[in-house]
């Protein structure tokens, strides 16, 4: 496994949440592998494993090309990223956050990712997770995360 995968992975099993936003992940894989690290290449390593992560894009098929772009004219949707792996229990964590981070996770897995339905019910469940764990249990999850796209 080559070491961009190997540390985006080290991410996501030890992140509070059971997925994070590309441009989140490459932010947090990019400050210890490769500063230069962009979101197309994190992607590309990141598919090239899907026995190791899902990578979820809400705004994937014909309908891309209407996505918001940024001011530099770039795509602004983020596809979300989860762990095939379960996460290393956390004797510190709360046991209903936990379930709630696992059951977000399982879910995902069985997203059919060409589906906008299926990945836009997914995308809900997973924003309601993570506002459910904020709100809840401030200490299992949220401390500078992103949650942004609510």
């Amino acid at each position: 496994m080559d070491v961009i995968s190997a540390t985006a992975l080290r991410v996501l099993v030890g992140h509070p949440f059971p997925a994070v936003r590309m441009s989140e992940l490459v932010a947090l894989v990019g400050e210890s592998v490769d500063r230069s690290l962009d979101r197309r290449r994190l992607k590309y390593h990141l598919e090239r494993r899907p026995d190791l992560f899902t990578v979820l894009d809400p705004l994937r098929g014909p309908w891309r090309q209407l996505a918001a772009k940024d001011r530099y004219g770039r795509e602004a949707a983020d596809p979300w990223v989860l762990a095939q792996s379960r996460p290393a229990s956390d004797d510190h964590e709360e046991p209903s956050a936990a379930l709630m981070r696992d059951s977000v996770r399982w879910l995902g897995h069985g997203v059919d990712a060409d589906s906008p339905t299926e990945v836009s019910r997914w995308f809900a469940i997973l924003l309601a997770e993570r506002e459910t764990r904020e709100t809840l249990f401030p200490k299992a999850g949220g401390t500078g995360t992103q949650t942004e796209g609510r």
